[in-house]
């Protein structure tokens, strides 16, 4: 086999070594790129005649220019390198904003390669620049220098040791939508290091920041170039190491919640955000603490190949949260949307979860239970999850709290709280391709709703409130929706009421809220349970109307109530008014004793009028300080009648008093106003969330 030299296309189309048809030869040699050709003068080259031996010569490309044609031999019969194994993940990234990484492998033996060819040039909308190229002989290759602006196309190929490339892969850098700042942003959490406004700062520039607590140190951050999987500019973890915090353990959350995890440390971080949730008491985390924990939660799940080995502390991690104080929960829910990413967050471990060969998968926690079945498409013929739950008020859920059946049929159990019935159509009506690979159903069911605990409003103003568990349901990877034949749900009121008020409604993510879309009420079974059919899968529950609609005697004893109360009121106050008037009245312990009483009664009712309407407001501070104040001057009002008592016995038995008058109201005043203090303070650290709820 002979070979000749040859120069193709010099830029001079006149050029005695030119070659006007190159484009055309390298298509029909398999190769579809328009090439130019400027880096080397043809004139230093001999000139041979341009065919083979029988006239079909066929291009093959030493790389040593590749593509600028340091040389270029026509061997007859010689295919275009398809017997030369090709390239396989060939990807390109933006390490940073100004290069550009290119990556590969080999299929095959190495030693069949000569070297690697990579052609590159500026991507542009009308006419494209010409191809730069280089050699290179590992399988990557970094591009410096590069416009952070602009996007790129590369094509790599792979070189035999007779110089015959494969053909081209064609890879394009990330779509540009590059941004040289990165936005103002807002982080941080008082109970931690303080709150950091960070201003707008150049890509690749650090800023830095006054600590909140220690101005005189400074915390920084640098503006990074985003990753190639996302857009714009991304901030960088928060250096505080000179910085003064607040509380130990939301000072941990905040620095866990800067750590990248990966598949090294997701074991042990999912152990310390478990530790650092389970401090006692629980209730204590913050709302910013639970943000970071959603946080910290969400980069646990991005590393699936662990899911198992994590699971347990990501499950307590969870039900730590659950049993947080409802306002900060909420607190931290419309501050970050943190209860919405924890549920997506658990969501997507169920999903990543691997299955042992019993094909089912059952947790119960305290605040939820969680039921994983494993599914054949071919044979379905539905699929019911119940959660039993005997008594509303259990601390936590029993071991035998949840149940499946292999069916579609409306659980029948009466202490079943809630329940989810999948119909056997499901496989039917969705996008799965291949029915022969067995699914996993996901059931969950929440007893402790605090994630869900938003107030509602829906178009007619009406507020309403959550009135039931939630049960979630799902299948694995499979969107399920707009189904013909609908899901079943089935639930529990917590507080009896008027059924015409309820709404069937899911959680919408987007919204962080609860929507009624594709949900509709069905009917009130016989043991007094809610049907609910919606058209879709997710997490389900029941709202009801917080103010139904009054009936005829609730209208008149809330006439008779109100009346009552304001003449009461208007009595006490004369009495009070009395009192202070008269100077021989005001001198005398027994008035002042009344007066006192007087006060604590008077207070008790205007806390007692003014909360009666607290159903017309969302706002569960209000609540929760109304229900606070009216156990405060309630004890007081039953403590001065108590005081008042002890006077008449001292007045009748025991005439001969055994200290002096002022020393004798000092007493009164500090037991009868101190003590209630000490009652309402105790209560309110035991069980701050039983003020202002459905009881």
């Amino acid at each position: 086999m002979t070979s000749r030299q040859t120069c193709l296309y010099f830029v001079n189309t006149s050029s005695p070594c030119s070659l006007s048809g190159i484009n055309t030869t390298l298509q029909n040699a398999g190769y579809n790129i328009p090439v130019s050709l400027t880096d080397f003068d043809c004139s230093t080259l001999p000139i041979e005649p341009n065919t083979g031996q029988d006239g079909r010569g066929v291009l093959l490309i030493s790389l040593e220019r590749l593509i600028g044609l340091a040389r270029v031999l026509l061997i007859p019969n010689i295919t275009n390198g398809h017997n030369i194994p090709r390239l396989s993940n060939v990807a390109v990234s933006k390490p940073n904003s100004n290069s550009l990484n290119v990556n590969w492998k080999m299929n095959g033996e190495r030693d069949k390669i000569e070297e690697y060819g990579i052609l590159w040039r500026k991507r542009a909308e009308n006419e494209a620049p010409a191809y730069q190229h280089i050699h290179t002989k590992v399988e990557n290759h970094v591009f410096t220098n590069i416009d952070p602006n602009v996007q790129y196309e590369v094509l790599v190929t792979a070189i035999a040791p007779n110089w015959v490339p494969e053909p081209f892969t064609l890879v394009v850098s990330p779509e540009v939508s590059f941004n040289e700042f990165c936005e103002s942003e807002k982080v941080g959490t008082p109970e931690a290091f303080g709150i950091f406004v960070w201003p707008e700062t150049p890509v690749e520039n650090r800023s830095t920041l006054p600590c909140p607590y220690n101005p005189e140190s400074f915390a920084s951050r640098e503006c990074l170039y985003a990753n190639p999987t996302e857009s714009g500019n991304v901030w960088g973890p928060i250096d505080v190491t000179k910085c003064k915090y607040n509380d130990v353990r939301s000072k941990d959350l905040f620095l866990l919640a800067q750590k990248e995890v990966n598949n090294s440390n997701v074991v042990e971080t999912s152990q310390e955000v478990k530790n650092l949730s389970s401090v006692n008491p629980p209730q204590t985390l913050q709302p910013g603490d639970i943000s970071n924990i959603a946080t910290v939660l969400a980069k646990i799940v991005s590393v699936p190949q662990k899911a198992n080995e994590i699971s347990d502390d990501f499950f307590t991690t969870v039900d730590n949260v659950l049993d947080s104080r409802i306002e900060n929960v909420l607190a931290s829910q419309q501050n970050a949307n943190s209860s919405s990413r924890i549920v997506e967050a658990l969501n997507n471990l169920l999903e990543a979860l691997v299955i042992g060969p019993r094909n089912k998968f059952v947790k119960v926690n305290r605040n939820y239970a969680i039921n994983l079945q494993v599914v054949q498409p071919q044979t379905f013929t539905g699929l019911s999850f119940s959660g039993i739950v005997r008594k509303s008020h259990e601390s936590s859920l029993k071991k035998n709290s949840i149940s499946a059946k292999d069916d579609d049929s409306v659980p029948t159990a009466a202490n079943s709280a809630a329940s989810i019935s999948v119909p056997r159509t499901v496989f039917n009506e969705s996008t799965i391709t291949n029915r022969s690979i067995q699914q996993t159903a996901i059931f969950v069911l929440y007893k402790e709703t605090k994630f869900f605990r938003v107030f509602f409003v829906d178009s007619s103003e009406t507020a309403n409130r959550l009135n039931s568990f939630v049960i979630a349901g799902s299948i694995k990877g499979l969107s399920v929706a707009n189904l013909s034949e609908p899901v079943k749900i089935v639930l529990q009121r917590i507080v009896p009421g008027d059924t015409n008020s309820t709404l069937c409604s899911y959680w919408d993510f987007n919204l962080g809220n609860w929507s009624q879309e594709g949900c509709r009420f069905e009917r009130v079974l016989g043991d007094g349970r809610i049907l609910c059919n919606c058209n879709h899968l997710t997490n389900f529950a029941m709202l009801m109307d917080i103010n139904p609609e009054p009936t005829k005697h609730d209208r008149i004893l809330g006439v008779i109530s109100y009346v009552g109360c304001a003449l009461s009121l208007a009595g006490l106050i004369l009495t009070i008014i009395t009192i202070l008037i008269l100077r021989d009245l005001r001198n005398k312990i027994p008035s002042q004793i009344l007066l006192n009483f007087c006060i604590a009664l008077s207070l008790s009712l205007i806390v007692f009028l003014a909360a009666a309407e607290r159903s017309k407001t969302s706002s569960l501070a209000g609540c929760r300080t109304a229900a606070i104040a009216l156990h405060y001057f309630l004890l007081a009002t039953f403590l001065w009648m108590a005081i008042e008592a002890f006077n008449m016995y001292l007045a009748f038995v025991k005439v001969f008093p055994n200290s002096s008058p002022s020393k004798f109201m000092l007493k009164c005043c500090l037991i009868a106003w101190g003590l209630p203090v000490i009652i309402v303070a105790i209560t309110m650290i035991a069980a701050l969330d039983k003020y202002g709820d459905d009881t």
